[in-house]
């Protein structure tokens, strides 16, 4: 049975998931209670928003229901059915064509269910439209019925899923590994493709004839001629297996994999006695901008910290300057200095002076401040083992300044003389010279909450490439935003502005534009509220140096003043070429079209005009066709145009502007829209 839902109704599949487990139970209390669950589900889904009625609870809720709201700005907690319809009638009152769907499942369980959902809809009084994200954890009860709802804030999901296994015991669903596509990965993907196939042809289109493969294990190095006449014979085997793992992806052409190859029966006879062979291996694979190999090196699969390095001192040799090469290469130096033996004076050059640990363990025991109480902690665990070592047993995400891992720090205790091991979660960031700047620190099974701080780091989206945009500006705005004010560092706030920003606030209520001392006078008043935080999400960039974002503000003021907030508004963020914020740009909500002109305007004044002039005809065509500016379409054409339509019922050839501009003349024409 196979049933097939389309990809904005994953409630519907979801209430048909319970609805199939119910049917294929026997008859019996057990099938009854699952039916009693479907009705709920489905019940839910699709709960009649706009008609409510208070006299006639939902069969589907459990009169006695708790209803948890764990949100920063959290109001819906409360007990009893009717008092959740009461929260849901009062929404319905400032609100018109509130909507719910769901768009992500974290967990489910026969008696409970953990999504991520979109609540959205129209304002009464304003008329605008509003969305609002947030996490959902739905119980159900030994009758089947709805009794407890959580809500959670977007962003919490190792709080939620947690919770969700408090409630069930079920075990927690693993981390997922975070990887950016690539051409290097679509190049880990073809090639698996054509293994799959046993297409020897397919593998060698794939291979540069330049490629370079370094065997590390045997410090052997070989080019093409040579990857492909031991392929070739492996694709002939009686019995051939390809498990693969992609670990990691940086830059747009490097990336790091793990793949057990099982070969059995070659064809040739000098092998033909052999067994089964088993090949477990680490590739580095880099590509050119065709996505053919050029380079790949393997290593064995205990290797890990040997590929990381590897991987960013490759990717220091594709910096464009001398800072990103720096940063790369510092990064591939400061990794290393944690595979193997414990150096105190290879970790004073590894380590910022201002570096912090933070410990989130039970038992948090490294929480340092500055390079120097760092060195001073490693210097007593050498103390109690001078053998104290590390290493890097498993990869789970990586950025150009972040990185993830499981390590094991390992020694023999000097006085009792035991071997001894201590597995952690680990998450580096890195500053502008490749040094560790900060060390988030997690019990091993904790992988989701070391992500969850990733994800924020570097912007990253674990259910997709939400933010496949990111540039500098939208990084240095979510460090500001959720690294140091969290860590309440101002002075490295303050460190990301340069002298000669402005601020322009062209909200409605405000319109002011200030300069630096006005600025920096007005954000340490923020700084200094107690509770004080920021919220954001990436909208849009432009280059590597502006950046849009949705923005609000959440306080206490001091003294018991009671709560702070700023609505939600936009942030235009402009850096400079040294990485320092030089122009915030602030719109309300409803003037998107000016933020996003405002967003283009800077970006063609900058980056635009210099590196990607076919961008910025395209926008030129884009705003001239808009306003139907026909002289302004055609001044976009060189007089010797020619336009040419590969359709079966197209065009043809148009020749000049003139002609090109009339064919679009005539598609308005036929829709003015």
């Amino acid at each position: 049975v196979c049933e097939v839902f389309a990809a904005a109704h994953l409630g519907a599949a979801i209430a048909r998931l319970y609805e199939r487990q119910a049917e294929l139970l026997p008859e019996g209390p057990a099938r009854s209670r699952a039916e009693q669950t479907a009705q709920a589900v489905r019940a839910w889904q699709t709960f009649p928003w706009q008609t409510l009625h208070f006299d006639t609870v939902p069969a589907a809720f459990d009169p006695y229901m708790e209803t948890v709201d764990h949100r920063t700005l959290g109001t819906w907690s409360s007990v009893g059915a009717h008092a959740a319809l009461e929260h849901m009638q009062a929404l319905l009152n400032v609100a018109l064509g509130a909507t719910a769907r769901d768009e992500d499942v974290l967990a489910l369980e026969t008696d409970a269910l953990l999504v991520r959902r979109m609540h959205s809809g129209t304002e009464r009084r304003g008329g605008g439209a509003y969305e609002r994200q947030y996490l959902l954890l739905v119980m159900f009860g030994v009758d089947g019925r709805l009794n407890r709802l959580e809500f959670f804030d977007v962003g919490r999901d190792a709080d939620a899923i947690a919770r969700f296994e408090a409630l069930t015991g079920a075990p927690s669903p693993p981390a997922r590994r975070r990887v950016r596509a690539n051409a290097a990965t679509r190049g880990f993907d073809r090639i698996r493709a054509a293994i799959d196939a046993r297409d020897a042809d397919a593998f060698a289109e794939l291979l540069d004839e330049s490629l370079t493969v370094v065997h590390h294990p045997t410090r052997a190095s070989y080019g093409r001629r040579g990857m492909l006449a031991t392929w070739r014979s492996t694709l002939r085997a009686e019995r051939l297996e390809f498990r693969q793992e992609i670990l990691a992806s940086l830059g747009d052409t490097l990336a790091l994999d793990r793949h057990v190859v099982t070969v059995e029966g070659l064809a040739e006879p000098h092998l033909a006695g052999f067994g089964a062979s088993v090949f477990d291996q680490l590739w580095m694979l880099e590509v050119d901008e065709r996505g053919r190999w050029i380079r790949t090196e393997i290593f064995a699969p205990d290797r890990v910290g040997d590929a990381i390095a590897r991987l960013y001192e490759c990717y220091a040799e594709q910096q464009p300057d001398d800072a990103g090469r720096e940063r790369a290469a510092g990064i591939a130096r400061s990794l290393a200095a944690f595979d193997g033996p414990i150096d105190l004076d290879r970790l004073a050059l590894t380590y910022d002076p201002a570096a912090r640990i933070r410990d989130y363990r039970i038992l948090a025991t490294w929480a340092s401040e500055g390079a120097a109480e760092i060195l001073r902690h490693f210097r007593l665990q050498l103390d109690l083992a001078s053998d104290f070592a590390a290493r890097y047993d498993e990869l789970l995400a990586l950025a150009p300044d972040a990185f993830v891992a499981r390590m094991t720090f390992f020694g023999t205790a000097r006085d009792s003389g035991g071997a001894f091991e201590n597995r952690i979660c680990v998450l580096f960031t890195f500053g502008a010279d490749g040094r560790l700047a900060d060390t988030d620190v997690f019990e091993p099974e904790s992988e989701g909450e070391a992500l969850a701080r990733f994800d924020t780091l570097v912007g990253h989206d674990p259910d997709g490439p939400a933010e496949p945009f990111a540039n500098t500006a939208s990084r240095l705005v979510a460090r500001g935003i959720h690294q140091l004010w969290a860590a309440r560092d101002w002075d490295g706030i303050l460190a990301m502005f340069s002298p000669t920003m402005r601020m322009d606030d062209r909200r409605r209520i405000v319109r002011l534009e200030i300069g630096y001392d006005e600025f920096v006078g007005q954000f340490r008043m923020l700084f200094d509220q107690p509770g004080s935080r920021w919220h954001e999400q990436l909208d849009a960039t432009r280059g590597e140096r502006l950046a849009l974002t949705r923005t609000c503000f959440e306080a206490e003021v001091a003294d018991g003043g009671g709560p702070l907030a700023f609505d939600e508004h936009l942030s235009l963020t402009e850096v400079d070429g040294e990485g320092r914020i030089v122009a915030f740009v602030t719109f309300d909500l409803d003037d998107e079209d000016a933020a996003y002109a405002e967003l283009d305007a800077r970006w063609q004044a900058g980056e635009g005009a210099e590196q990607v002039p076919a961008l910025a005809f395209l926008m030129r065509f884009d705003a001239a066709l808009a306003q139907r500016d026909w002289d302004a379409v055609a001044a976009n054409y060189a007089p010797g145009f020619v336009g040419v339509d590969h359709r079966l019922v197209g065009w043809g050839t148009l020749h000049g502007p003139a002609a090109f501009v009339e064919a679009f003349r005539t598609l308005v024409a036929l829709a003015p829209d």
